[in-house]
């Protein structure tokens, strides 16, 4: 229990990086946002055009409507990539890039889901009627799209605290089987110690720690809707910006936040593929590389682990396309 509750405050980096990139696109005076972020929509503005396509929605076992995003090749798709945001954000806030390329360039079917209270994605802001449930909602996707096209290669993956949520469903004893997963500058929990310290998290994050501590003291069963994680967005913002989601509740935060990242690398039973930039601001990419060695022997070789000269947190949605697409054809093809 103690564990799990240190954990969620893991979270919180991973969701500054997308969070103020947020902020930085309604911000009047540019000059005063951080550095990564100008960076990352430096890099935006000449990055070349993205597809913008309409959600389409899945039910959730629930009833509740889960926005996707198709981005599907003219040919045949080699592999099926599912891949979820970081917390807090939304598909259309950055990685629609990555999904184009992917689709364009290597021929991959790419879904870029809302997590539920995101986005388009129907529910409660910010909240899910248990942490299963969001595991659940993956599980969900999973299933409709192996059942539209049952031969080609299925993988999932995320971004940050998607990339979180994507070691959690990994590791989940009711998970439907993939081919393997991506991890794309993984926000792995205050316990994989991978974490930068700064004072930006600690001003624009606000914790309501006693909602975990009540909630773990009742093993989940009260305070799991209760708000307990608040970003600290200026005024307006979320009007400007519906998609975007101002507060998490106690079993989002934990849904999306690996609880012991050591344990459960040693528990995967698929390849993955590791990607962080050598200039990721929020996390240190030797110690989040460093993760691959936890994972179990047999999964060491068709498994991929890379720090990407001269990436960002943020900007790394714009320049891996090309090793995720070149890896995810890899595992496809049995190489």
């Amino acid at each position: 229990m103690r564990g799990r509750l240190l954990a969620t405050f893991g979270i919180f980096a991973s969701l500054l990086g997308i969070g103020l990139f947020l902020f930085t696109r309604h911000n009047s005076q540019p000059s005063e946002s951080p550095r990564m972020l100008q960076a990352f929509l430096t890099a935006l503005s000449t990055a070349g055009p993205a597809d913008s396509v309409e959600p389409q929605y899945l039910e959730a076992t629930d009833g509740t409507g889960l926005a996707y995003y198709a981005y599907i090749p003219h040919q045949p798709p080699l592999a099926q990539l599912l891949f979820y945001h970081g917390g807090g954000a939304h598909s259309a806030a950055g990685y629609l890039h990555l999904a184009t390329r992917l689709r364009d360039r290597h021929q991959i079917s790419t879904i870029l889901v809302d997590i539920r209270g995101h986005g388009a994605s129907k529910g409660t802001k910010g909240d899910a009627p248990s942490v299963a449930q969001v595991w659940e909602d993956v599980r969900s996707f999973v299933q409709h799209f192996r059942r539209q096209q049952p031969d080609v290669p299925f993988f999932v993956g995320g971004h940050s605290s998607g990339a979180g949520l994507t070691l959690n469903y990994a590791t989940w004893e009711k998970r439907d089987a993939v081919q393997g997963y991506v991890l794309l500058a993984p926000q792995l929990g205050r316990l994989s110690q991978t974490a930068r310290s700064s004072d930006e998290i600690n001003t624009f994050v606000t914790v309501r720690t006693w909602v975990f501590v009540l909630s773990a003291m009742t093993g989940g069963r009260l305070f799991g809707n209760t708000p307990a994680v608040f970003f600290n967005y200026p005024a307006g913002l979320l009007a400007n910006d519906p998609g975007m989601t101002g507060v998490l509740t106690r079993n989002m935060a934990i849904a999306i936040t690996p609880h012991a990242p050591q344990e459960q690398f040693a528990q995967l039973d698929r390849p993955f593929g590791l990607w962080i930039g050598s200039e990721d601001e929020l996390f240190l990419p030797e110690a989040v590389i460093g993760y691959r060695d936890l994972a179990p022997p047999h999964l060491q070789g068709p498994s991929e682990s890379a720090i990407l000269p001269n990436e960002r947190h943020l900007g790394i949605l714009l320049g891996t396309h090309d090793p995720i697409g070149r890896w995810l054809k890899e595992q496809a093809n049995g190489d």
